[in-house]
C-alpha cells in the first residue's frame, strides 16, 4: 500500500471516529512527559556549567531521536511483515486532525454566546497555561493561532516526513515535539538546556511551515474580503529566515485573515505582533479561519488521493 493511501486513510478515520473526545483512547503523553521532566531534573542541575547544559540537553535530545527512530523502524518492520495496513491506525492516533478542529470550534460556539468563561475553559488543556487571564479577544486568537499552529506542526510536517523517510522520521519528529512542548515553557526564552531541542525542532519544522504559510496566502482566494495587496506586503516585511516555526504559521494566519495576532498574550510569539490588522478577533474570525483551515486540510487530501 502506498504511502499517500495510507496518509489519506488515516485522515480520515481520524476525522470520522478516532478524533472525536467519545472514541480517543488514552494517551501516554502524560506518563512521557513526566519521564522527561525526571531526567531533565538530573541533567540540568543549576550547578553545572553553561557548557555542560548544552551538552546534555544534546544528549537527551539525541535519545529522543535515536529512540523515536527506532520505535518508528520497528513498526514498521512488524507491519510490513504482517499487516501494513496497522500504520494507518498509528498515523490515525498521531495526526491530531479532528481534535484540533474541534478545540477551535468550542471556542467559537462559546464566544458566539457570549460565554468567555467557557471559551477559556476550552484552552485549559493546551499551552496556554494563563488562558483565565485572556479577555474574548485574546481566546479568539488563541483559537486561530492554534490551528495555525497545529496545521502545520501536527499534521503537515509530520505527513511531509512520513512521505519522505517513513514512519521512524515520524516518530523522530513526534519525538522532538513532545520535548518541545514538556521542556520548553511557553513565553520563556531559550535556555542552554533546551537550546538544542529548539534548534532541531526549528529544522524539522522549517520548511513544513512555510509550504503551509503558502497554503494559507492561497486561501485568500476563499475569503471574499481578502486583501492580497497587504497580506503579501506583510509577508515580505517580515524575517522569514529567522523566524521560528510557530511565528511564521501565525504570521500566515493573520496575513490571510487580515489580522493582527501574536503579543504578549500568546504562547507562540514571544511578544511579537504579527499581521496588517487589528488585533481584536471575534468568533466571526475563528469561523474565517475554520473555512480556510478545513480547505487546506481538503487541498492535502486531495493531493494524496490523486
Amino acid at each position: 500500500m502506498a504511502s499517500s493511501v495510507i496518509v489519506l486513510l488515516a485522515m480520515l478515520l481520524n476525522i470520522g471516529l478516532l478524533g472525536s473526545k467519545r472514541f480517543a483512547p488514552p494517551s501516554g503523553h502524560t506518563a512521557l512527559a513526566t519521564l522527561i521532566r525526571s531526567v531533565e531534573r538530573k541533567l540540568n542541575r543549576p550547578q553545572r556549567s553553561q557548557r555542560e547544559r548544552r551538552q546534555r540537553g544534546m544528549l537527551l535530545l539525541a535519545a529522543a531521536v535515536m529512540t523515536g527512530w527506532a520505535f518508528g523502524s520497528g513498526l514498521h518492520a512488524l507491519f510490513v511483515s504482517t499487516w501494513r495496513s496497522g500504520e494507518i491506525f498509528v498515523l490515525a492516533f498521531l495526526l491530531p486532525v479532528r481534535p484540533t478542529w474541534e478545540r477551535a470550534d468550542a471556542i467559537f460556539k462559546a464566544l458566539k454566546a457570549h460565554d468567555t468563561v467557557a471559551a477559556r475553559l476550552a484552552l485549559q488543556p493546551t499551552v496556554w497555561r494563563h488562558y483565565a487571564l485572556l479577555d474574548e479577544h485574546a481566546v479568539a486568537r488563541a483559537a486561530i493561532e492554534i490551528l495555525a499552529v497545529q496545521l502545520s506542526e501536527k499534521i503537515v510536517a509530520p505527513v511531509l516526513w512520513y512521505m519522505v523517510l517513513g514512519l521512524p522520521a515520524l516518530c523522530v519528529g513526534k519525538a522532538i515535539y513532545l520535548l518541545i512542548e514538556t521542556l520548553c515553557q511557553p513565553m520563556q526564552r531559550a535556555n542552554d538546556f533546551t537550546q538544542p531541542i529548539r534548534l532541531a525542532h526549528h529544522v524539522m519544522h522549517y520548511i513544513p511551515a512555510r509550504v503551509t504559510m503558502a497554503g494559507w496566502l492561497l486561501g485568500l482566494l476563499l475569503l471574499p474580503s481578502a486583501h492580497w495587496l497587504v497580506a503579501i506586503r506583510s509577508v515580505i516585511k517580515s524575517p522569514l529566515l529567522k523566524a521560528s516555526p510557530e511565528q511564521v504559521s501565525v504570521l500566515a494566519a493573520a496575513c490571510a485573515l487580515n489580522l493582527s495576532l501574536g503579543g504578549p498574550t500568546s504562547v507562540y510569539t514571544d511578544g511579537q505582533w504579527f499581521g496588517p490588522a487589528t488585533a481584536k478577533a471575534t468568533f466571526a474570525d475563528i469561523r474565517r479561519a475554520q473555512v480556510v483551515w478545513a480547505c487546506l486540510l481538503g487541498v492535502l487530501v486531495a493531493a494524496l488521493a490523486v
